[in-house]
């Protein structure tokens, strides 16, 4: 039986903070919904198991971006830790 998932991550109780979007899309390469969801606090971090390594999910500051395409029984996720760097702009 498959598990129906949400882009915004709703059930996750973790993620106290967040920011989410969603367009669809119906263009030639894809056809379906591409959501945002960026964590800007949570009360736990979430690591996983893949193989022998522990890998951080969901923390403060990581965004994930998935694609639903349309008629289909699988998503694409990239999940993205968010690194901003302040910079002194110059205008002259």
């Amino acid at each position: 039986m498959l598990k129906r998932r949400y882009g915004d991550r709703s059930e996750w109780k973790r993620v106290t903070d967040r920011e989410y979007v969603q367009s669809f899309f119906d263009t030639e390469g894809f056809n379906g919904y591409v959501t945002l969801l960026k964590v800007n606090k949570v009360s736990a971090p979430l690591h996983v198991q893949y193989g022998d390594e522990q890998v951080c999910i969901v923390d403060n500051g990581f965004m994930w971006i998935q694609h639903f395409p349309t008629n289909e029984r699988h998503s694409l996720t990239t999940i993205k830790r968010l690194r901003i760097k302040t910079s002194n702009p110059c205008f002259t």
